[in-house]
């Protein structure tokens, strides 16, 4: 694994995004890992008792300042976020999809620090 870890830091992104981690991978190898290189780490798992693996978000803290960080289920047709509302009302098969989805996205917000 520490070869793959060195894989997705020699491409020197600031905002790393990751699916199918295990949460224990996350907690001891990618978290550590990537905190040492600057990183701020965000992890979510899927939805369901039975899951343990997600999605982890890692943010480069000298490029960016996360402002929020939040997990949405991707099941959330039901209960949208504002954000996602207006796109399912007009797709009504991909909020029907999303019903099924045992899934999360983990979204933050960030900003460039400002140069002062």
């Amino acid at each position: 694994m520490p070869r793959l870890i060195d894989e997705v830091r020699h491409f020197d992104a600031d905002v790393v995004c990751l699916q199918e981690v295990d949460k224990d991978w996350f907690e001891t190898l990618w978290q550590p890992h990537m905190g040492a290189a600057g990183f701020a780490g965000h992890f979510a798992l899927k939805r369901g008792e039975s899951s343990s693996e997600g999605v982890a978000l890692f943010v480069r803290e000298s490029a960016f300042d996360v402002l929020e960080s939040r997990v949405v289920a991707l099941d959330c047709a039901t209960n949208a976020p504002p954000e996602l509302g207006a796109l399912l009302r007009a797709q009504p098969l991909t909020a029907e999809g999303m019903r099924s989805l045992p899934t999360a996205w983990s979204t933050t917000r960030s900003v460039r620090p400002s140069a002062a």
